[in-house]
């Protein structure tokens, strides 16, 4: 790049920014001003003990929260602690974890136990990367934990998020798996997780994308981001028309 090219690119990148952290700011407090018109609640969401978060974040993985409740109030009332669950029967645990299938999760979290037990000493770590080393547990849940458990700056990455990502700031990812792309989820979540309500903030745009900015048949007329959300402008154009762009 010429010094010329150079001297025209930074300007823009720095226009690109301010219009990033201002449409950020303007949607973190929408966000917060409106969830109680599409909040959801759940049991994990009314505890700050960090290993029965990292339990519903194992137990919500491929599964449908609503159905994991139940479950989850069976496990934490069952096997309060890492040292209680990390002697579980698996027999036992995969029973309780019957309606949810996938029936490996009994074992990850017995493995993730023995961990916690032999490693860490019975405390669940507050680190990215340490929760990144307990067995089973990827970006998704270890950032997940960090944000809840630890009200740690960290965007947990998934399809919901990469879809606001898209609609709302109009970022895309490069990479043919966006959900995978933790350099775009940590960018925006620079500008959205900026001050003391950072789980709100995740909790509020979990429910956002799963209630409003759904996959299939988004409510955009409902959506309090309509006016400046980028998906709105192809709403519009199609008259109301907008499913799943």
């Amino acid at each position: 790049m010429t010094k010329s090219a150079k001297q025209n690119f930074l300007p823009r990148e720095r226009s690109m920014k301010l219009e990033l952290d201002v449409t950020a700011t303007i949607f973190r407090s929408d966000l917060l001003n409106n969830w109680n018109d599409f909040r959801r609640f759940f049991a994990w969401r009314e505890t700050e003990n960090p290993f029965h978060i990292l339990i519903s974040e194992i137990l919500l993985q491929k599964t449908n929260a609503r159905t994991v409740e139940s479950v989850y109030n069976m496990v934490v009332e069952k096997y309060p602690t890492p040292h209680m669950l990390s002697l579980a029967n698996p027999d036992e645990l995969i029973l309780i974890l019957k309606p949810l299938g996938l029936a490996y999760r009994a074992e990850r979290l017995i493995a993730i136990s023995n961990t916690i037990v032999n490693k860490y000493e019975g405390s669940v770590p507050d680190s990215l990367n340490e929760l990144l080393s307990l067995p089973g547990v990827g970006n998704y849940v270890a950032r997940a934990v960090a944000c809840f458990a630890f009200n740690q700056a960290y965007l947990p990455w998934d399809t919901n998020m990469v879809r606001i990502s898209e609609r709302v700031f109009n970022l895309y990812s490069s990479m043919s798996r966006p959900r995978t792309d933790i350099k775009l989820a940590d960018y925006l979540g620079s500008f959205l997780l900026t001050n003391n309500h950072i789980k709100e903030i995740v909790w509020a745009m979990l429910d956002f994308a799963s209630n409003i900015c759904t996959s299939r048949n988004p409510r955009c007329k409902d959506c309090f981001a309509f006016e400046y959300c980028s998906y709105g402008d192809k709403c519009n154009a199609l008259q109301g028309e907008c499913n799943g762009l």
